[in-house]
């Protein structure tokens, strides 16, 4: 397998070397409709408050959606966007929900089989890749001189890669610089 990831775009200082423009790390958060079964109410209840929206929203974007592929088989989707741009923090306190979730299940003593889909259901139903949030430290203060960034997302190899890309200012003029 192949991973992409981005490099840390570059800090712009000012003449003194305080930051004008820094990037931080966040994470970009996805779930597996498979890995979360029929238990869409309870993953969506244990992720809603950590991820400030609403139980019913969420539990939506969690409900596997199954279509036909190229073959004409049944398939349901691998993947669903949850949030982009999301804190550690609250990255942690997701990992943390995921890790203390309770489900019912139909029978009092689970079998094998169900103890692993709940250890899957809990380790690999919710899962994220690293990301940047561009800050800019100061506010608005001299925003006509630095621009800004904007992401990106273009083809690679069947695969969707974001950049991020400086637009006006500074942020564009040095881009390839910035970049990496």
């Amino acid at each position: 397998r192949v991973f992409l990831t981005e490099p840390r775009r570059g800090d712009i200082l000012d003449i003194n070397e305080n930051p004008l423009a820094t990037s931080v790390p966040v994470k970009k958060l996805f779930a597996n409709p498979r890995f979360i079964g029929g238990f869409t109410e309870e993953v969506a209840g244990a992720l809603a408050p950590a991820l400030r929206v609403s139980k019913a929203e969420l539990a939506q974007q969690l409900r596997p959606t199954i279509r036909t592929n190229g073959q004409g088989r049944w398939t349901t989707n691998m993947y669903v966007n949850l949030k982009k741009k999301v804190s550690l923090e609250t990255w942690l306190q997701v990992t943390q929900a995921m890790a203390r979730l309770e489900v019912k299940l139909p029978n009092e003593k689970p079998s094998a089989r169900q103890k692993q889909f709940l250890r899957t259901l809990r380790q690999q139903a919710v899962y994220a890749e690293d990301d940047q949030q561009r800050l800019y430290p100061n506010g608005p203060l001299a925003a006509h001189l630095l621009g800004y960034v904007q992401d990106r997302e273009q083809g690679f190899n069947h695969t969707v890669v974001t950049e991020t890309v400086g637009q006006y200012g500074i942020e564009h003029w040095f881009n390839g610089q910035l970049q990496g």
